[in-house]
Protein backbone atom coordinates (compact mmCIF):
# COMPACT_ATOMS: atom_id res chain seq x y z
CA UNK A 1 0.00 0.00 0.00
CA UNK A 2 1.87 3.26 -0.72
CA UNK A 3 2.28 5.73 1.90
CA UNK A 4 -0.90 8.39 2.67
CA UNK A 5 0.17 11.68 1.10
CA UNK A 6 -2.55 13.26 3.62
CA UNK A 7 -5.20 13.68 0.67
CA UNK A 8 -7.51 10.72 -0.60
CA UNK A 9 -9.16 12.63 -3.51
CA UNK A 10 -5.61 13.14 -5.38
CA UNK A 11 -5.38 8.69 -5.28
CA UNK A 12 -5.46 7.60 -8.28
CA UNK A 13 -8.33 4.87 -10.07
CA UNK A 14 -6.03 1.86 -10.58
CA UNK A 15 -4.90 2.03 -6.55
CA UNK A 16 -9.14 2.35 -5.77
CA UNK A 17 -9.83 -0.41 -7.49
CA UNK A 18 -6.69 -2.47 -6.50
CA UNK A 19 -8.25 -1.64 -2.88
CA UNK A 20 -12.10 -2.96 -4.10
CA UNK A 21 -10.56 -6.27 -5.23
CA UNK A 22 -10.54 -8.78 -2.62
CA UNK A 23 -8.37 -11.52 -4.56
CA UNK A 24 -9.67 -14.96 -2.28
CA UNK A 25 -12.86 -14.07 -3.61
CA UNK A 26 -12.07 -12.38 -7.11
CA UNK A 27 -15.12 -10.01 -5.38
CA UNK A 28 -15.25 -6.42 -5.56
CA UNK A 29 -15.75 -4.79 -2.04
CA UNK A 30 -16.81 -1.55 -1.30
CA UNK A 31 -14.25 1.55 0.15
CA UNK A 32 -14.98 3.65 2.34
CA UNK A 33 -12.81 6.72 3.34
CA UNK A 34 -12.86 7.87 6.92
CA UNK A 35 -11.37 10.80 8.06
CA UNK A 36 -11.53 13.68 6.16
CA UNK A 37 -7.49 14.26 6.73
CA UNK A 38 -6.89 11.04 4.32
CA UNK A 39 -5.17 8.99 7.72
CA UNK A 40 -7.30 6.18 7.70
CA UNK A 41 -8.99 4.03 5.27
CA UNK A 42 -12.22 2.22 6.01
CA UNK A 43 -12.79 -0.74 4.07
CA UNK A 44 -16.54 -2.04 3.86
CA UNK A 45 -16.71 -5.96 2.52
CA UNK A 46 -19.47 -8.02 1.57
CA UNK A 47 -18.87 -11.65 2.12
CA UNK A 48 -20.23 -14.54 0.05
CA UNK A 49 -23.30 -15.28 2.44
CA UNK A 50 -24.42 -11.22 2.30
CA UNK A 51 -23.00 -10.30 5.76
CA UNK A 52 -20.73 -7.02 5.73
CA UNK A 53 -17.35 -7.21 7.32
CA UNK A 54 -15.68 -3.76 8.24
CA UNK A 55 -12.18 -3.48 8.68
CA UNK A 56 -9.45 -0.40 9.73
CA UNK A 57 -9.44 1.61 12.75
CA UNK A 58 -12.18 3.65 14.15
CA UNK A 59 -12.43 6.31 16.53
CA UNK A 60 -15.26 8.10 18.31
CA UNK A 61 -16.28 11.90 17.50
CA UNK A 62 -15.06 13.75 20.25
CA UNK A 63 -17.95 14.10 22.82
CA UNK A 64 -19.94 17.31 22.40
CA UNK A 65 -19.90 19.79 25.37
CA UNK A 66 -23.51 19.47 25.82
CA UNK A 67 -23.47 15.47 25.31
CA UNK A 68 -23.46 15.05 29.30
CA UNK A 69 -27.52 16.93 29.46
CA UNK A 70 -30.37 15.69 29.22
CA UNK A 71 -33.73 17.59 28.66
CA UNK A 72 -35.74 18.58 31.77
CA UNK A 73 -38.17 20.68 30.59
CA UNK A 74 -39.89 23.38 28.18
CA UNK A 75 -41.76 26.67 28.23
CA UNK A 76 -43.12 28.77 26.06
CA UNK A 77 -44.07 32.34 26.73
CA UNK A 78 -45.23 33.40 22.99
CA UNK A 79 -41.97 34.98 22.23
CA UNK A 80 -39.96 32.45 22.72
CA UNK A 81 -39.52 28.53 23.18
CA UNK A 82 -37.12 27.39 26.36
CA UNK A 83 -35.06 23.80 26.64
CA UNK A 84 -33.93 23.46 29.63
CA UNK A 85 -31.09 20.79 30.13
CA UNK A 86 -29.36 19.66 33.45
CA UNK A 87 -25.87 17.19 33.82
CA UNK A 88 -25.28 14.60 36.67
CA UNK A 89 -23.38 17.46 38.41
CA UNK A 90 -26.36 19.99 38.25
CA UNK A 91 -24.95 22.39 35.68
CA UNK A 92 -28.04 23.44 33.42
CA UNK A 93 -27.62 25.52 30.05
CA UNK A 94 -31.48 26.43 28.77
CA UNK A 95 -32.24 26.67 24.76
CA UNK A 96 -34.14 29.39 23.80
CA UNK A 97 -35.87 29.57 20.08
CA UNK A 98 -37.07 32.94 18.83
CA UNK A 99 -40.56 31.83 17.33
CA UNK A 100 -40.76 34.60 15.03
CA UNK A 101 -37.59 34.16 13.70
CA UNK A 102 -36.13 30.54 14.59
CA UNK A 103 -33.04 32.01 15.94
CA UNK A 104 -31.47 30.06 18.85
CA UNK A 105 -29.74 31.46 21.99
CA UNK A 106 -27.83 30.00 24.95
CA UNK A 107 -27.18 30.54 28.59
CA UNK A 108 -26.06 28.57 31.29
CA UNK A 109 -25.41 28.07 34.77
CA UNK A 110 -24.83 25.97 38.33
CA UNK A 111 -27.46 24.86 40.28
CA UNK A 112 -29.70 22.67 38.70
CA UNK A 113 -32.15 23.62 36.24
CA UNK A 114 -35.22 24.33 38.93
CA UNK A 115 -33.50 26.89 39.99
CA UNK A 116 -34.40 29.12 36.97
CA UNK A 117 -37.26 26.67 35.34
CA UNK A 118 -40.96 28.57 36.43
CA UNK A 119 -43.52 27.13 34.47
CA UNK A 120 -44.54 25.73 31.43
CA UNK A 121 -45.45 28.95 30.25
CA UNK A 122 -42.94 31.28 31.65
CA UNK A 123 -39.34 31.64 30.93
CA UNK A 124 -36.64 31.43 33.23
CA UNK A 125 -36.75 33.16 36.24
CA UNK A 126 -33.96 36.05 36.65
CA UNK A 127 -32.22 37.60 33.89
CA UNK A 128 -30.06 35.17 31.91
CA UNK A 129 -27.65 36.47 29.37
CA UNK A 130 -27.80 35.12 26.05
CA UNK A 131 -25.57 34.07 23.39
CA UNK A 132 -24.92 32.05 20.67
CA UNK A 133 -23.87 28.55 21.32
CA UNK A 134 -19.56 29.51 20.78
CA UNK A 135 -19.79 32.21 23.05
CA UNK A 136 -21.84 30.07 25.92
CA UNK A 137 -19.50 27.29 25.76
Amino acid sequence: MPTNDGNIVKRNSQYLDNLEHDETTGAKGVVLYGTPDGTTIYRLKVNSDGSIAVTGSFSSSPPKVTDAYGIQAISDDGTYKYFFFEADNADYYILRKTIATSVFEYTKGTGGYAAVYVDSTHGPSGTPTWADRGATF
